[in-house]
């Protein structure tokens, strides 16, 4: 069985370093986004807003057979 190190990682605010036994060291540089956001707004979304409508295929009662659809 073979001895199984985890990736060393060391983060500063505009890189990412990680250390793998078997690849090395990666450096990854990030550069962070910088604006202004007003702190009493409602208008701002941390995730899309997505609205999905569905209708239905069948109704009740139909009989559906194997891969139909």
């Amino acid at each position: 069985m073979q001895n199984y190190q985890e990736p060393l990682q060391r983060v500063t605010e505009n890189t990412v370093e990680v250390t793998n036994p078997k690849a090395g060291v990666k450096v990854y540089n990030f550069t962070p986004k910088v604006g202004h956001i007003d702190p009493d707004t409602k208008e701002i979304l941390l995730f899309p807003k997505k609205e999905v409508l569905q209708e239905p295929v069948v109704k009740v009662g139909d009989e559906v057979v194997k891969k139909q659809f």
